[in-house]
């Protein structure tokens, strides 16, 4: 509906701009989930007609994006190493509106025991490079080293090898932290009142290395790779909700990275971001059971 019918509308409640300006942004919002709920359901009729499966489950529109995982080999990610790359121009956008929200980035991942980069410091994620990223997550030893720019918020103890293991990154604005929850656990949080995020320098978002250090790639699975411009813990900041389901496309998710199939293993369920992928492959190994 356009904005001067909706207000021509509503005014015969209401004659508060700021009022109406509310429920009209309340419309457009529950506009835009209508169209992501109608479009996992088209994504859901697709391939249940290709008879597509992956991790023991078919693909339904009761679970539309499947199961199973994104397999990274560890490597040397500017050769032979594997990476998923979101590298459109709608990564500035979304980035800089968390700066207002707060985010909320989590994932399962199987970190392998014996990674064949040794003596690596592996990126779960990262945005820009090792050096100097927006944001990014590495893994050092048994350590979660959280990056909100080029020096680390805090390391906290990693129960992550061989093993599945869900983590999650809260940043709220409000309280003024970022923290840190490793399988529903908060191990722990660092002060951060503000967030620069501004992503005009043209860093793109990898995920499984930085894309661009040789010592950066990720040896092991990773799935239901979540990112949302939104604060979703419950109120008790000392615990995370762990799921035990697929996750979903919620209102402000910006990406969510699921294993797709042997064909093509990465799969974005957020319908916003354009892809590229190498030396990635899909596994049916999954977290839930």
């Amino acid at each position: 509906m356009k904005r001067s019918d909706f207000f021509r509308k509503e005014s015969r409640y209401t004659n508060d701009p700021a009022e109406l300006e509310r429920k009209y942004q309340r419309l457009l919002k529950e506009q835009e989930q209508q169209q992501i709920y109608e479009a996992l359901n088209r994504q859901a009729m697709a391939a249940a007609a290709q008879g597509l499966a992956g991790g023991g489950g078919n693909f339904s529109t009761a679970n539309p994006l499947g199961s199973g995982t994104i397999v990274f080999n560890g490597l040397d990610p500017t050769t032979i190493g594997s990476y998923v790359a979101a590298t459109n121009t709608d990564i500035h956008t979304w980035l800089l509106g968390a700066e207002t929200t707060g985010f909320t980035v989590e994932w399962f991942q199987y970190f392998q025991p014996d990674p064949p980069n040794t003596g690596a410091y592996p990126r779960v994620f990262s945005v820009g490079p090792n050096t100097t990223p927006l944001i990014g997550v590495s893994l050092e030893v048994n350590d979660v080293y959280v990056w909100p720019g080029p020096a680390t918020s805090g390391s906290w103890a990693a129960p992550h090898e061989g093993r599945w293991a869900h983590v999650a990154i809260v940043w709220d604005p409000i309280v003024g932290d970022i923290s840190l929850y490793l399988d529903g656990v908060r191990e722990g949080n660092s002060a951060k009142a503000t967030w620069d995020l501004d992503n005009s320098g043209g860093e793109d978002f990898y995920i499984g290395s930085d894309g661009i250090q040789t010592f950066t790639g990720y040896a092991g699975n990773i799935t239901n790779f979540r990112w949302v411009n939104d604060v979703l813990q419950m109120t008790d900041l000392l615990t995370y909700p762990v799921p035990t389901t697929p996750l979903t496309a919620v209102p402000g998710t910006k990406l969510l990275l699921l294993g797709g199939s042997v064909a093509n293993p990465v799969f974005d369920a957020s319908g916003t971001q354009t892809l590229t992928y190498l030396n990635v492959n899909w596994s049916p190994d999954t977290p839930f059971i």
